[in-house]
């Protein structure tokens, strides 16, 4: 058996229990691939909640300042980390000579590189990386997901003994042009996916300031350990060149923003909160995968928009259950953080949002038009460049990630920004376990556990009180 196949076998008999158990251990072949490895990872956050914190990763429990460019590097000893990028991007053609042909057009740009340690240790991990291109026609093309399995330091990581930063798999690489401490500030990004006709390879110079997610650079919930570091350098002059379709483009203008993010997702640390967890849990309620670990059903949306007057506005929509549409609500206030054009960060408190559409794709949906009000900016309105911008996941499952055009009431575009839409359902629960061989029959045992089963604890629960009234009353009968 293989050491990566030993180590999920030993992560499934620790954290599961039930019938969820039997069936994972059942599916983990003699020689799991990390895609598979992956998939695992993610139904064991549908297991019994009173075994999902040990692990024996690190939580957060306190916000202790960034500080840069330590925060800049991978953090050790924490489940999750990633770097994600966006941007909207002016470009023209180039021929083979490299001269310029026709009118410029624009592409929207997601990159990605997920970290999963499924070991304690720093480099005991997968790591999973794609891209994606969105153009003026409207045809989003990304790159076939990749899986690395690191065990033996074979994958180069931002080392900050070294200052030196650089992540890469054989499809994507981020690495500095820079050998000092600064080498955060100039990037390069590099991919490509022969087979789909797309690359990338942009210089990426950092500017000044960067935002620190809910004001502190910290979200959740450290008092119970279910807090994660996050914080976003919003602009980054690109240069560089793309292929599409397997045409050259040259980029003549465009700005990305990167997000970094880290911590451990798991069970509540406190036992008051975990007694309540597990409560509803059992009666059927379903949870935010960051509440509870991912697999749960939940919904979460993202935001990142630049305004044509040099701001940047970013938010996040939560919920256990699905977003109203039509219905103005709050986001929680911290979460909603306004840069203005001279570098100044406010948090919005009054921002209100709604959702106006949403898109159906093969049995999942997914919000996709927004209209937000209340905001430094004014109201306005953003919509996708195209419906369809999911990005498949080596593991299985698909995560709505794209660019989005940004529009005043009177229809004129005065941004461009990224949505990402994590909606854990039944769907994304479906190919997680198609990826393992297991039948999609078992979907409703690892999405979540049942509304009946709920009510039939509740049934159980009443009857038992009842008895025990009866049979107090029939006592005291004797008594008097």
């Amino acid at each position: 058996m293989s050491k990566l196949s030993e180590i999920m076998k030993s992560r499934v008999e620790k954290l599961m229990d039930g019938e969820r158990r039997e069936i994972l251990l059942n599916a983990i072949q003699e020689d799991i691939t990390p895609e598979q490895a992956i998939s695992v990872n993610c139904l064991i956050g549908t297991g019994s909640i009173g075994k999902t914190n040990a692990d024996g990763f690190e939580r957060i429990t306190e916000e202790i300042p960034l500080q840069f460019p330590k925060d800049h590097y991978t953090h050790e000893n924490l489940a999750l980390e990633w770097y994600m990028g966006g941007g909207y991007l002016k470009c023209v053609k180039t021929d083979t000579s490299g001269n310029h042909v026709g009118e410029p057009i624009y592409f929207s740009c997601i990159f990605c590189f997920f970290f999963r340690r499924i070991e304690p240790g720093n480099q005991k991990m997968i790591l999973e990386t794609h891209f994606s291109l969105v153009s003026k026609d409207k045809t989003h093309i990304q790159s076939k997901p990749v899986a690395v399995w690191n065990y033996n330091n074979t994958l180069e990581l931002p080392d900050p003994e070294l200052r030196k930063f650089i992540i890469k798999t054989h499809n994507l690489e981020l690495v500095s042009l820079q050998d000092d401490e600064n080498y955060f500030e100039t990037l390069r990004i590099i991919g490509k996916n022969n087979q789909n006709g797309i690359a990338i390879d942009f210089k990426l110079i950092k500017k000044d300031p960067i935002v620190l997610q809910s004001g502190t650079g910290y979200m959740g919930d450290t008092e119970n350990g279910i807090a994660y570091g996050y914080y976003t350098a919003p602009f980054f002059h690109t240069s560089g060149k793309l292929k599409y379709k397997n045409e050259d483009f040259t980029v003549l203008d465009g700005s990305f923003g990167i997000d970094h993010e880290w911590g451990t997702i798991g069970r509540p640390l406190t036992k008051k909160l975990q007694n309540i967890c597990d409560f509803l849990y059992a009666l059927g309620v379903k949870f935010r995968f960051l509440d509870a670990g991912f697999g749960l059903y939940g919904f979460e949306s993202w935001f990142g928009f630049h305004f044509d007057d040099g701001s940047f506005i970013t938010t996040v929509a939560a919920g256990v259950k699905a977003l109203p549409q039509n219905e103005f609500f709050n986001p929680k206030k911290q979460l909603s953080q306004y840069l203005s054009p001279e570098g100044k960060q406010e948090s919005i408190p009054e921002l209100q949002l709604r959702i106006l559409e949403y898109t159906h794709l093969e049995g999942s949906k997914y919000p996709t038009k927004f209209e937000f009000i209340n905001t430094p900016v004014g109201d306005f309105f953003i919509s996708p460049l195209t419906q369809d911008q999911r990005m498949e996941w080596a593991g299985g499952g698909y995560a709505y990630e794209g660019g989005v055009l940004v529009t005043d009431r009177s229809g004129k575009q005065i941004g461009y920004g990224n949505l990402e839409n994590c909606g854990w359902d039944t769907k994304f629960t479906e190919n997680v376990l198609k990826k393992l061989g297991i039948d999609k029959s078992k979907v409703k045992l690892f999405d979540s556990r049942s509304k009946k089963r709920g009510i039939l604890l509740v049934v159980r629960l009443f009857s038992i009180i009842t008895i025990i009234i009866l049979l107090s009353a029939w006592g005291l009968s004797f008594l008097f």
